[in-house]
């Protein structure tokens, strides 16, 4: 399969997002940046989306070894992390005297434990949704293609529809669902003109700066055009580069661990988390201390699993 290699600047661009996102609510000044910032999931989809169906142009696993294969790598680092978030839920629900809202079925099923694992099983879900008709091709492109714009109309004509049919903390589960099938659509498109894909550098790039700088921060235009950027991105990036992208899955697990911990601990030894140099202090912190975790735990063959 063609190494994509703008997509290892996208994971860590969106992987950055991500913890900024979740670090930045404690002051009003930094929250309001995220406008800027809602590409992350919708990215993250997209190239898993993309990539699954583009290996299955080239090779034709079983379903069930497709799903075994992606439930292993993903299942098994999501349970593991969310234990370790429940422990931690628990310890500061002994400390504080706050009770622990999440259920059982929630943190198996979606991810409860704590609010970014909501995106694993989502993406096993689609996973297993998808991966049936993904097989269509190559033989049957256009049926597929066909599929996919249907799914792609329907989710966004019916979208206030499947917000409702979710709970009010779930809301952001129908709002992504569309994502899969649009990254599905891209690898076709993009497969029938692959050797033209690299010429998309230019005209996404533009369309990338004009979207900022006009402040129209559609999520559409603006996650499509990152992708395809990074899609005809042709230069590798460095090593360390690489490896952030290759280690990116288990940071998005550690990192509201270490955002938990520093807004919890800082106020008890006097400082304000509202402070907008706190609040950049501890986004900055927790960045470093997930990817230090994260290198630590990819170095040993026995734990490499839980953050790639």
């Amino acid at each position: 399969m063609n190494r994509f290699h703008g997509f290892d600047y996208l994971r860590v661009v969106a992987m950055a997002a991500v913890i900024y996102v979740h670090g930045c609510d404690t002051n009003a000044t930094a929250e309001s940046a995220t406008k800027l910032l809602s590409f992350p999931v919708p990215c993250f989809l997209l190239m898993s989306a993309f990539l699954t169906q583009w290996s299955l142009f080239d090779k034709r696993p079983s379903y069930i070894h497709l799903m075994r294969k992606r439930i292993t790598r993903l299942a098994v680092p999501f349970l593991a992390w969310s234990v370790v978030y429940l422990l931690v839920r628990y310890a500061k629900s002994a400390a504080t005297g706050q009770s622990v809202d999440s259920s059982l079925i929630g943190c198996l099923f979606w991810g409860d434990a704590s609010h970014q694992l909501y995106f694993i099983p989502l993406l096993i879900y689609c996973l297993a949704f998808w991966s049936l008709p993904m097989r269509l091709a190559p033989k049957h492109t256009t049926t597929l293609a066909l599929i996919c714009v249907a799914a792609i109309v329907a989710a966004l004509y019916f979208e206030k529809t499947l917000n409702d049919m979710f709970p009010a903390n779930r809301y952001f589960i129908a709002k992504n669902l569309v994502w899969f099938p649009i990254g599905m659509l891209l690898a076709i498109a993009i497969r029938q003109m692959d050797q033209w894909r690299h010429h998309f550098f230019w005209p996404a790039g533009i369309s990338v700066v004009l979207l900022l700088v006009t402040r129209q921060w559609n999520v559409y235009a603006l996650t499509i055009s990152l992708f395809l950027l990074a899609c005809s991105v042709k230069t590798p990036p460095q090593k360390s580069w690489t490896y952030l992208s290759e280690i990116s899955f288990g940071i998005y697990l550690a990192h509201v661990l270490f955002i938990e911990t520093f807004q919890f601990v800082i106020p008890k030894i006097g400082l304000s988390v509202a402070s907008l140099a706190i609040t950049i202090g501890v986004i900055v912190a927790s960045s470093v201390a997930s990817v230090i975790l994260c290198t630590l735990l990819d170095r040993s063959p026995r734990t490499r699993w839980s953050v790639r």
